[in-house]
């Protein structure tokens, strides 16, 4: 009966839209073609490489020099196109000064296949013409990469004039020793190496003339996509024939390539402008939206962000609450949600961390219309209970109700009670860098890695589908419970972009009796990046309403089922998913039902109090209804303005009641 309690604070309007992947335009402004000028004055654009600095190009080392032991001599930016000048508006020639292979490589081996060329000047950067970034993490947790170049398009086939992609999954180095052996391979003595990655595709792979070209992934920030270089195109086996790539794996060479830069022509470059967010940031007015229209009009075709489809926003979650503790040493980032007047619900690890309780419970109240636009509101706790099943740490009954003193001047947020959830779609609040997260259009870059409150929109996924990262796995003896939902959205991010925090509620606006009601369906438990990219996971409220009862409660009559109560334990049905809205359902007499609305269905609450049998037609939200208890759009109006004039009609009674000894009063 939450939305029935809070009628009056239900909210009209629209619930958020949904949103889906675009494609983009500019997405390889960092490849460059690398070229050996001849007598004639034509090119022979022979390797790729990209630039990761505004006068150095990284490629594979085995492009220094061709066939004839010449070295290249000329790079080309800008223009995917090498042999037609329709789209040379915006390219760049430059000549290459010097070129710097790793001191291992060996032209007979496989081996420390990386090099940098010093260019003659810095590029103009523009949007088409832009250094990538560098993937400097070890761990290549990415789905897919992509590849691109002016390569062959198969097997013994010409050289591509136009650039092209693939997109290739990254492999275990264990899975490609069946095809690059020191058997089969020349040079490769000691079968593949730690900085070599290997990458493939059933249909796809890189070609002869991809060499030195990127593999990368592009992750999102501030609205935006940046390329992170993961690999270079070293070799593979003929193309076109499905065979995994070798690539050098750029994080092995994380302090020759900073170091090589430095003593040669780039003494500014620094460690920290390789971090993910610096360089994220560096050239973040110039990046690719992350979803966007085309708007054509007589001046032309632009492009323009789409704020319907975007993955995450800033809107303003008045029912979310911080913990703090006293001590400086507590944990970070500990949130919940309120469900009653002076009550929260958040995770035991934030309840009770090593054994210290929260002192304060922080609210924000909304001042304006902007998202900084807020006071903050401390309250003492006066309250804190723990799942009597949780141990710290552990990824099971991680659940705990924080009492105030005082109370909020805000309608909390419902729990959904039902096992099934009414939409996999869902927000989830948590933080993340301000910096990379407001959109910035400047040529002035701001740095502020103050945390900011984030509402990204995610999907529940089904628990054996949830690929979790080793690191999560200890807490988890008995593997996912029903009690966890697992969630995340597809796009991956730079990383800071978006910080889980621990018991940010995952909740969705409903609509019920015409109003909007927040439906809290679970809290943030663990996972990266917010589930972006790689899934994230919560507990679930539902599979502890009991607990819940019993604390919020007390003198509630059990929801499990007692021994005079045979029916109980099928007070609640869920038939097929199949069955749904305006269905025919039929009851377990015989009879025969429709599904409806619930709220569009007479004495509802009364049969669930009375634990008597309800058949919901997928989720908890529609239910089979015997055709004499509908109620038509006149008895809901009814309905509604029964509650809305409650207040007017039964407040004088209340306000009598409340004068009488408790004995005294009727029941």
């Amino acid at each position: 009966d939450c939305h029935l309690r809070f009628f009056h604070q239900g909210d009209r309007g629209i619930v958020g839209p949904a949103f889906a992947k675009p494609a983009f335009l500019t997405e390889f402004a960092h490849i460059a073609a690398i070229g050996w000028s001849r007598a004639d004055g034509q090119v022979d654009w022979s390797c790729g490489g990209s630039l990761i600095w505004n006068n150095f190009i990284l490629t594979a080392a085995h492009c220094a020099s061709n066939e004839e032991n010449i070295a290249p001599d000329v790079v080309r930016l800008g223009d995917l196109n090498l042999f037609s000048a329709e789209d040379d508006a915006h390219a760049q020639q430059l000549k290459i000064v010097k070129i710097i292979r790793h001191p291992l490589h060996g032209f007979s081996a496989k081996y420390y296949d990386i090099a940098l060329m010093q260019l003659e000047r810095n590029v103009t950067v523009h949007e088409t013409v832009a250094p990538s970034c560098l993937w400097l993490d070890e761990e290549v947790r990415f789905r897919d990469l992509e590849s691109a170049g002016w390569g062959q398009t198969g097997f013994a086939e010409d050289r591509t004039p136009i650039l092209l992609k693939v997109t290739l999954n990254p492999l275990r180095n264990e899975q490609c020793t069946e095809h690059y052996t020191s058997s089969n391979v020349r040079g490769l003595r000691n079968g593949l190496s730690s900085h070599q990655l290997c990458a493939g595709d059933a249909k796809m792979d890189t070609c002869l003339g991809d060499s030195g070209g990127p593999l990368h992934v592009r992750l999102q920030h501030n609205y935006k996509v940046t390329p992170f270089l993961v690999g270079i195109t070293s070799f593979g086996k003929p193309c076109g024939q499905s065979h995994p790539g070798v690539y050098t794996r750029v994080s092995s060479f994380r302090r020759w390539i900073i170091e090589t830069m430095q003593s040669n022509g780039a003494p500014e470059v620094t460690d920290e402008q390789f971090e993910p967010y610096a360089c994220a940031l560096r050239y973040v007015h110039i990046r690719q939206l992350a979803v966007s229209r085309v708007v054509a009009n007589e001046t032309g075709v632009f492009e323009t962000f789409d704020f319907t489809r975007e993955y995450i926003t800033r809107d303003f979650v008045q029912e979310a609450v911080e913990l703090r503790w006293q001590n400086a040493s507590a944990p970070a980032n500990c949130m919940g949600v309120i469900i009653d007047h002076d009550t929260i619900v958040t995770v035991g690890d934030c309840a009770a961390h090593h054994g210290v309780r929260p002192t304060q419970v922080i609210h924000r109240v909304r001042t304006g219309y902007m998202p900084d636009d807020f006071a903050e509101r401390a309250y003492e706790v006066k309250e804190v209970r723990v799942h009597p099943n949780h141990t710290d740490g552990s990824y099971y009954d991680n659940l705990a109700v924080v009492k105030i003193r005082g109370a909020f001047g805000i309608r909390p947020a419902c729990i959904w009670n039902a096992l099934r959830l009414p939409d996999q779609q869902m927000e989830i609040t948590t933080v993340g860098r301000r910096d990379l997260n407001e959109y910035q259009y400047d040529s002035v870059t701001v740095y502020d890695s103050r945390l900011m409150r984030l509402i990204p929109r995610v999907f529940g996924y089904e628990n054996d589908n949830c690929s979790l990262a080793d690191q999560y796995r200890h807490n988890l003896s008995r593997g996912l419970q029903s009690e966890h939902l697992c969630f995340g959205n597809d796009p991956f991010l730079v990383p800071e972009t978006c910080t889980l925090t621990n018991g940010g509620p995952l909740q969705r606006s409903l609509f019920r009796l015409d109003r909007h009601f927040k439906h809290v369906y679970a809290l943030s438990l663990f996972g990266r990046d917010c589930g972006f990219g790689e899934p994230a996971v919560a507990v679930r409220l539902h599979p502890h309403l009991q607990w819940l009862e019993s604390v919020l409660l007390p003198g509630h009559r059990k929801r499990t089922n007692d021994a005079d109560d045979a029916t109980n334990s099928d007070s609640i049905v869920f038939i097929d998913s199949e069955l749904e809205l305006l269905d025919r359902c039929d009851f377990h007499d015989g009879s025969v039902g429709l599904c409806v609305p619930a709220e569009r269905c007479r004495g509802v609450y009364d049969r669930m109090l009375r634990h008597e049998a309800a058949i919901f037609c997928s989720n908890g939200s529609i239910i089979c209804c015997a055709p004499r208890n509908i109620m038509d759009d006149s008895d809901l109006r009814d309905g509604i303005g029964e509650i809305e004039s409650c207040p007017r009609n039964y407040g004088a009674l209340r306000d009598h009641l409340a004068t009488l000894p408790t004995e005294e009063r009727p029941k």
